[in-house]
């Protein structure tokens, strides 16, 4: 997603052709009908590009997702480089940083609304590291049969973690199922149930690393989901009676619709600090960001 200070321009409309020299042939429309035909396209066209930017503003992260594999774009490694102004465009250019190379820029201000609207997790839920006054939170919107999700973790968790129990982020987790075809569900009620007993990171921990295809859909069955459980060393008895409860399925279900409604289409998604992070971006472009948006909270302190 382009930052707040990118601009996008809108396509041009196409041309219309130029009308043929001379009288028109016999049963053709008059210039008047011309016109009026002309007029319902350029309607049609208007109406088009004003529902296109509603769309734009409802659903704001809406960039490079594919909507049939439901998985945020690899990022690219073209040479497009994003202009960002103030504060944040100093602090880039002092630290010689260029958008999204080295960090992932702040989403607009209507954005930053969404972002702020979004409520925050409590440390109760089991789905948290780190403190709840760090200068920056991480959320992370994921799928454990989505790839992606799996490059996300085995590549970048670990730097995550390690600044939560700093105390410098605060990580905050929720369960975006898209891939329910391959149990997907079934993987993230294991969070949830785990997380009643505050070991869902072990629980997180133990579920990637039995994952034999990480470029593949992970499947996942109630046993494996169990064997996974154990691994991590979970109280069984209570992990059984958390995954089968209603309590789980609430959850899970609000924690989906949550990310549709702010606009998500994909996993993984990050919201780092007031940016927004689609994909399994580098590790160190990932940190970057987190490092531009501590910075910029401290300016705001």
């Amino acid at each position: 997603m382009p930052g707040n200070n990118s601009q996008t321009h809108m396509p041009r409309p196409t041309h219309m052709p130029r009308p043929a020299e001379g009288r028109p042939p016999q049963g053709a429309p008059s210039r008047r009908g011309r016109r009026r035909g002309l007029i319902a396209v350029l309607s049609v066209f208007v109406g088009v590009l004003v529902a296109s930017l509603v769309l734009a503003v409802l659903q704001p992260w809406r960039k490079g997702d594919d909507a049939g594999s439901k998985e945020s774009a690899t990022p690219s490694a073209s040479g497009t480089t994003l202009t960002v102004t103030g504060p944040e465009g100093k602090l880039a250019e002092k630290k010689g940083w260029a958008a999204p190379r080295d960090f992932i820029p702040s989403v607009s201000e209507s954005n930053k609304q969404v972002i702020a609207k979004i409520p925050k997790l409590d440390d109760s839920s089991g789905r948290t590291l780190g403190p709840a006054d760090a200068p920056v939170t991480v959320r992370v919107f994921s799928d454990f049969s989505c790839p992606l999700c799996t490059k996300l973790h085995n590549d970048s968790m670990d730097s995550l973690i390690k600044r939560a129990k700093a105390g410098k982020i605060r990580l905050e987790w929720r369960n975006f199922v898209i891939f329910q075809q391959y149990g997907s569900d079934k993987a993230a009620r294991g969070a949830l149930a785990a997380a009643q007993q505050g070991k869902m990171w072990d629980y997180i921990a133990a579920l990637y690393k039995d994952v034999k295809n990480p470029q593949g859909h992970t499947q996942y069955t109630d046993e494996t989901v169990q064997a996974i459980a154990k691994n991590a060393g979970l109280n069984m008895t209570k992990f059984d009676k958390a995954y089968s409860s209603q309590e789980v399925t609430n959850t899970l279900n609000e924690e989906s619709q949550l990310a549709k409604d702010i606009g998500l289409t994909g996993t993984p998604a990050l919201l780092v600090g007031e940016a927004f992070v689609p994909g399994a971006y580098p590790t160190k472009t990932l940190m970057n960001t987190v490092t531009m948006q501590a910075e910029l909270a401290k300016q705001k302190r």
